[in-house]
C-alpha cells in the first residue's frame, strides 16, 4: 500500500517501544472490524434499533456469520443488514475480499438460535451434553455435508456464533451409533 493512502481498518492494540514509540497495530481480520463495516453501511444498527449480538469470523478462509437481533418487531433485522437488492451487505462484502457472509436471526430461545445458525440444514434433534459446553446436533443426511461445511467450516463459525462446541451427526449415522454412546446425550 502506497504511502497515505486511505484504508479502513480497526485498532487492534498500541504497542509501547522505547526504540521508535508507539506503533498502532491496524486489523481488517478483527471480528470488530465487520461490527464497524455493519454500522456505517446499516443505519438501523447505527441508530441501535438492530443489534449486533454476535460475529464469528474467519478472515483466512473467507468466511463470516453475524446474528442480528431488532428491538422493533415491525422491522426485520436479517433485510435491513441485505439492504434493497442486498445492496448493503454487497458493499461490505466488497471491502472485505468478497468474504462469504450469513446473517442470522438471533432469537432468545437458545435452541432456536442454533438451529438458525445451522441453516438452512435442518436440524432434526439437539442434546447438550451435561456439564460441558458442548451439544451434540442431529441433521437430515442430504443435509449432513452443508451443515459441516467445506472443511467443518460451517460448523466451526455456528459454534463460534452461539459460543458452543457443535458436534453434528447425520441422522443414519446417529442411528448407527452403539446404543452406550447415543443414551449419554438422550
Amino acid at each position: 500500500m502506497a504511502q497515505g493512502a486511505s484504508v479502513k481498518a480497526v485498532i487492534a492494540r498500541v504497542e509501547e517501544s522505547t526504540k521508535s514509540g508507539a506503533q498502532v497495530i491496524l486489523s481488517r481480520a478483527n471480528a470488530d472490524f465487520l461490527r464497524a463495516l455493519l454500522r456505517q453501511e446499516v443505519p438501523e444498527i447505527y441508530e441501535g434499533t438492530v443489534e449486533i449480538k454476535s460475529v464469528a469470523r474467519d478472515s483466512k478462509n473467507r468466511r463470516a456469520k453475524i446474528a442480528v437481533y431488532s428491538r422493533d418487531e415491525k422491522i426485520d433485522p436479517v433485510g435491513a443488514c441485505v439492504g434493497m437488492k442486498g445492496a448493503r451487505v454487497q458493499t461490505i462484502v466488497r471491502e472485505l475480499g468478497n468474504e462469504r457472509i450469513d446473517i442470522v436471526h438471533w432469537d432468545e430461545n437458545f435452541d432456536v438460535f442454533v438451529q438458525r445458525s445451522l441453516a438452512p440444514a435442518t436440524v432434526l434433534k439437539m442434546f447438550p451434553v451435561p456439564d460441558t459446553d458442548r451439544i451434540v446436533i442431529i441433521v437430515d443426511d442430504e443435509n449432513l455435508a452443508q451443515a459441516i461445511g467445506k472443511g467443518g467450516q460451517n460448523v466451526e463459525l455456528a459454534g463460534r456464533l452461539v459460543d458452543r462446541k457443535l458436534d453434528v451427526h447425520g441422522e443414519q449415522e446417529w442411528s448407527q451409533m452403539d446404543e452406550n454412546p447415543r443414551t449419554r446425550f438422550s
